[in-house]
């Protein structure tokens, strides 16, 4: 991790504590805060690198995979916000698909509005978390079987004392 970090030119951190929304977010299995602060780096840093799903097996956490994702609290629709502290606003929040000069437009699906291709809504109707592509993960379900591979057939016939991993 610290090579990851100087590379980019980030101060490496070695925190002391265990953050409480990554103890949740791991299922309560780990509360080692080094531990997670490493889990938090690899999902940060490697998205694309094709190691997720591996570290979400090894991990026991596939659970994770079908949870709404909820991002930041918006206490409202129609109103500007300031995301980066500036005391200027930088992105506004709209049940209409609209523009506005000089700032992003979040669209949001409130009360029956037409914005289903905005793909997100938030948790409590007119206010709360934003709730994003919910009906991404509708019906999907995580099996305990998904943490192994199957067993291919010819490998089994080839040596007869090979069983299949279960659920497979």
């Amino acid at each position: 991790m610290k090579l990851v970090r100087e590379r980019a030119g980030v101060k490496s951190i070695y925190p002391t504590k265990a953050d409480p929304y990554l103890v949740d977010y791991f299922l309560n299995t780990v509360t080692d805060p080094v531990i997670l602060e490493i889990r938090r780096e690899r999902g940060t840093e490697f998205p694309m690198e094709g190691l997720r799903i591996q570290d979400v097996k090894r991990w026991h956490i596939g659970e994770r995979l079908i949870m709404p994702k909820t991002g930041i609290w918006i206490s409202g629709i129609e109103q500007n916000l300031d995301l980066d502290g500036d005391g200027q606003p930088d992105n506004y929040v709209s049940a209409k698909l609209m523009e506005k000069a000089g700032i992003s437009v979040l669209a949001i699906n409130y009360n029956g509005s037409s914005l289903s291709s905005a793909g997100h809504h938030l948790s409590e109707g007119d206010h709360g978390y934003i709730i994003a592509y919910s009906t991404f993960c509708e019906g999907y379900t995580w099996s305990e079987k998904k943490y192994l591979f199957p067993i291919p057939s010819a490998d089994i016939t080839l040596n007869e004392g090979l069983g299949q991993n279960y659920g497979w």
